[in-house]
């Protein structure tokens, strides 16, 4: 029977009790673990999500995601979606974006969470902080532009013997120097080294974030033929900033050569006579 009464049932009739609703709303919780094993800190954080009683998603890093901001900020510039790892990541930051309750749960690797978490590059939260910047080459050329008696590599070591072929270039590349030569550069925007070892040129390029191509000016070098073993950018290291290419070439008779860099590349070689 419909009622008369225009209010419909926003209101009680006398004599009515209330009913109060008794359904319980369920949280969702988002766990994004800076490890992929299950070891103390990930029961911590499990203790902790399910004395909350909601739905748990969780992430193992680097497991559910291992790959490196390239810094392109093309997610803050643009948009989301412009990432390179987009795909990759839209998991993890639709699972952020619905969650109630988010754990980040790290177990502390000298005295400072793991690498794989920091990398994170969750920018809808505002924060990313960056496990390296640059392509593969680009991090090879800095032990060749920046001087340091000292040279360093981070990481566990079985990501050393996992890029046998990088860290090999690495370790040829001398600490101290005869001499060095600038070859190219623009402040805040690229530079090119080319430092003297013996008998042997390196040569190390580092750039910004807009790729460029420039000509090298090999006029330095005495009389002879030279060949240099060099590695490069691949053609998608703007992207996928882990791929490059190796290769021996021979210095051209004019002593110039062309050269591209991608954005946040650069490029590593080792010079000698035939």
């Amino acid at each position: 029977m419909r009622s008369d009464n225009l209010s419909g049932d926003c209101h009680l009739e006398a004599g009515r009790t209330e009913e109060k609703s008794t359904r319980r709303v369920t949280m969702k919780i988002t766990i994004i673990h800076g490890q992929s094993h299950k070891g103390s800190t990930y029961h911590i954080a499990r203790m902790l999500a399910e004395k909350l009683e909601g739905d748990i998603t969780e992430f193992f890093l680097p497991r559910d995601f291992g790959a490196f901001c390239i810094g392109c900020t093309r997610c803050f510039e643009k948009s989301e979606s412009m990432c390179p790892h987009y795909e990759t990541l839209k998991p993890i930051t639709e699972a952020i974006d619905s969650a109630d309750v988010i754990i980040l749960a790290s177990p502390v690797y000298v005295y400072h969470a793991t690498g794989a978490m920091k990398n994170l590059p969750i920018g809808k939260l505002g924060w990313a902080p960056k496990a390296s910047e640059g392509t593969r080459c680009q991090q090879i050329a800095l032990f060749i532009t920046t001087f340091s008696p000292i040279g360093s590599l981070c990481d566990s070591p079985t990501n050393y013997y996992a890029n046998k072929e990088s860290v090999d270039f690495i370790s040829r590349i001398p600490t101290t120097w005869d001499e060095t030569i600038p070859m190219h550069g623009m402040i805040g925007q690229y530079i090119v080294m080319a430092r003297q070892k013996g008998n042997k040129w390196f040569i190390g390029g580092v750039n910004n974030k807009q790729s460029r191509i420039i000509t090298l000016d090999f006029s330095f070098l005495p009389a002879g033929d030279y060949q240099m073993e060099w590695v490069c950018d691949a053609k998608d290291a703007d992207v996928n900033p882990e791929n490059y290419i190796k290769e021996i070439i021979n210095i051209p008779s004019n002593r110039k050569l062309v050269v591209k860099m991608a954005q946040g590349g650069g490029f590593a070689g080792i010079i000698q006579k035939k």
